[in-house]
């Protein structure tokens, strides 16, 4: 565990992952089951699940969670392990108080003592200052996204309304 005055890190495990269920609802604003927590964080590329921190307030609320995702890779024909940044959930009461970076730098620290050779992700408008700016993340290219419309009937929403 690694500490701060404020926040205590912790590993994010099978048997912590319920800690994140306030969390999620906080952010997410509903109720989430444990199942989905749960396959949030099963990954398993070879024999790792999912790298990941909270931070804890010293009131006991989970404030912040970032992870990464292990793949192993094959590169030049040598097969590598590297992760993928994925999640990263703060607490409105706890914005703006260094988390990210902090939390950041404990999960890419494990994940290199667990073997990855890089880090890459997919950043979104609210991650990118934290990922380019605090965490030493280089912006290399942009993707463009494409929506088209598509009509169907709207199956998903009946079914859910009949449950």
């Amino acid at each position: 565990m690694k500490e701060n005055k404020n926040y205590t890190l912790e590993r994010v495990t099978w048997e912590t992952l319920p800690k994140l269920l306030p969390l999620y609802k906080s952010v997410f604003k509903q109720n989430l089951p444990l199942a989905f927590v749960q396959g949030k964080f099963k990954c398993n590329a070879n024999g790792k699940d999912t790298l990941a921190f909270i931070a804890v307030a010293n009131d006991g609320t989970v404030a912040a969670y970032y992870n990464v995702l292990p793949y192993v890779i094959s590169y030049k024909q040598k097969e590598m392990l590297a992760v993928q940044s994925c999640v990263a959930m703060t607490h409105d009461e706890h914005r703006g108080k260094g988390l990210f970076p902090l939390l950041g730098k404990a999960v890419h620290d494990l994940a290199r003592d667990e073997g990855a050779k890089f880090i890459f992700g997919f950043t979104n408008p609210l991650s990118y200052h934290g990922l380019v700016n605090k965490m030493g993340f280089t912006h290399t290219d942009t993707m463009k996204s494409f929506k088209f419309k598509v009509p169907t009937l709207p199956i998903g929403k009946l079914l859910k309304n009949l449950a």
